[in-house]
C-alpha cells in the first residue's frame, strides 16, 4: 500500500477544491519535514479540478510528500471513481495523490487503521442530482460490513462523525432547530441516520481516537463505544480550510497517539 510516514504525519480537514488552502498545508508539512498528508473528505474531486490537482501535484513531488485523502459528501463521485484502481486497493490520482477507498485498512508504526469516507449533504436541496450532487455520497450497507468485518482498529479516518460520539453541531439543539426550519426536516432525518450507520460500524471496530471533518469546526471529546466493554475513545473534528492553519491542520504524532490509548484503557463508564 502507499508507504509509511517516516515520522509523524499532517491530518487535513474539508478544502473543497481550495489551491490556497492546500498550498498552506502542504507548505506546512514541509516545515515540520513531514512526508505523509492524510486529508479527511470534501477534498474537490469535481468538474474543474485540474488545476487544483496539477498545483498540488507539482508541490507534492517537488518536496516528495504523499497525499492521500478520503471521500466527503461534495465530491464528483463518478468523475473519482473512473480513476484506476491499484493493486493495493487505493485509487490512482495523481503520481503524489492517492484516494483511499472505503473500508481501507492498514497499519502503521504499530497502530492499525480504518479509512471510511462519506457523509449526507443537509443542503442536498439546493444541489443539482448529477452536477452538485450524487447518491453516493452516502455509506452503503455494503460499506459497513466491509468497515466492521476487520473488527477493531486504533485509528479511524472518517469525513461524518458518529451518532454516537459528541459533536458540538449536532449537540446543538437550537442550531439543530434552525437547520431543520432552513433545510427541512428530511435533510435533518437522512443526516441523523448517515450518523447511525457509522456509528454501526464505530461500535463494532472501537476506534480509539476517530478523526473527521464536514463540521467546519474544531471539537474533541471522549466518549464510550456501544459495544459489550464500553471501550473508551477520543475524537478530534476539523475546521475546514477557510480557518486558521491550526483549526484544520493537526500533526498526528504516532507515540503519542500510543500512549493515549493505554490512558483510555484505564477509564471505564
Amino acid at each position: 500500500m502507499f508507504r509509511e510516514p517516516k515520522t509523524d504525519m499532517l491530518v487535513v480537514g474539508d478544502v473543497h477544491g481550495s489551491w490556497s488552502q492546500m498550498e498552506k498545508a502542504i507548505r506546512h508539512a514541509k516545515e515540520l519535514e513531514l512526508d505523509t498528508i492524510f486529508q479527511v473528505g470534501d477534498y474537490g474531486i469535481w468538474h474543474n479540478d485540474k488545476g487544483f490537482l496539477n498545483q498540488q501535484q507539482h508541490l507534492l513531488e517537488q518536496w516528495d510528500i504523499q497525499l492521500l485523502f478520503i471521500d466527503g459528501n461534495h465530491e464528483n463521485f463518478p468523475r473519482l471513481y473512473e480513476k484506476k484502481i491499484l493493486d493495493d486497493g487505493t485509487r490512482y490520482v495523481r503520481e503524489n495523490i492517492t484516494h483511499v477507498p472505503r473500508g481501507s485498512r492498514w497499519e502503521w508504526h504499530g497502530l492499525t487503521f480504518l479509512a471510511l469516507g462519506g457523509a449526507a449533504s443537509i443542503d442536498k436541496g439546493h444541489r443539482v442530482v448529477g452536477r452538485s450532487w450524487w447518491p453516493e455520497e452516502l455509506i452503503t450497507v455494503e460499506d459497513i460490513i466491509k468497515a466492521q468485518s476487520g473488527g477493531p482498529v486504533d485509528v479511524m479516518l472518517t469525513h461524518d462523525s458518529p451518532r454516537t460520539a459528541p459533536n458540538s453541531v449536532t449537540d446543538d439543539f437550537r442550531g439543530q432547530m434552525e437547520a431543520i426550519e432552513y433545510f427541512g426536516e428530511q435533510a435533518m432525518a437522512d443526516c441523523i441516520d448517515h450518523r447511525d450507520r457509522l456509528a454501526e460500524v464505530t461500535n463494532v471496530t472501537t476506534p480509539r481516537l476517530l478523526i473527521h471533518g464536514h463540521y467546519h469546526m474544531s471539537m474533541y471529546g471522549t466518549y464510550f463505544h456501544e459495544d459489550e466493554d464500553n471501550t473508551s475513545g477520543d475524537v478530534r473534528g476539523l475546521h475546514q480550510g477557510m480557518a486558521s492553519l491550526n483549526n484544520y491542520t493537526m500533526r498526528f504524532n504516532f507515540d503519542e497517539v500510543k500512549n493515549r490509548i493505554k490512558v483510555l484503557d484505564t477509564i471505564k463508564k
